[in-house]
Order: C-alpha cells, then structure tokens, then sequence
C-alpha cells in the first residue's frame, strides 16, 4: 500500500481553498457558474489522489484518471460556451444587421 505524500495533502487543501473561493467568486459573478463543473472535478481528482494512498488503490486511481478527463472536458465546454456567447454570438448578429 502506498503511503501518503504530503505534497499531495497540501495540492488538496489548496485547492478546496481555491474551490471555496471560486464558489464566492460565482455568487457575485453568475457568469462564471459554467466553471464549477470543471473545478469540482479537479478537486476530486485531488481527492482520489489522497485516498488512493489509504484505501482502494486501484479504484481511487482509476476515478482520478476519470475525473481528470472530466475536468478537461467540462472546461473545454465551459470555453466554449464563453466563446460562444461573447464572440460568436456578436459576430452572427453583426452580420445579420448588415
């Protein structure tokens, strides 16, 4: 069984610190709630990250490779639903009222 690293510990606090903060961040800003999926799913990819070290190693490794991959892709989706709406979204009306 492996043990746990200490730098990981401290990636998991970190980053329920920046979890925590992002979350007041979006009560004032809405706009950035198509984010949270995304940084939910880094914070347990941290998680799995720890607990592999403690308890079912091989599950808990495979849910961090899992939730990287859907971390990467609920950020690539909340890019373009931003890119989207402020850049797309413009450029098609502006050609409309031409």
């Amino acid at each position: 069984m492996a043990e746990i690293e200490i730098v990981e510990v401290i990636n998991l606090v970190i980053m329920t610190i920046a979890l925590l903060t992002f979350v007041v961040v979006v009560a004032r800003r809405k706009e950035m709630l198509k984010y949270i999926p995304g940084f939910v799913c880094i914070w347990f990819t941290f998680l799995s990250t720890n607990l592999e070290a403690l308890v079912l190693g091989d599950l808990f490794n495979l849910m961090e490779h899992l939730f990287i991959l859907f971390s990467a892709l609920f950020m690539l989706l909340a890019i373009f639903i931003e890119f989207y709406s402020q850049i797309l979204k413009q450029k098609l009306a502006e050609q409309t009222n031409i």
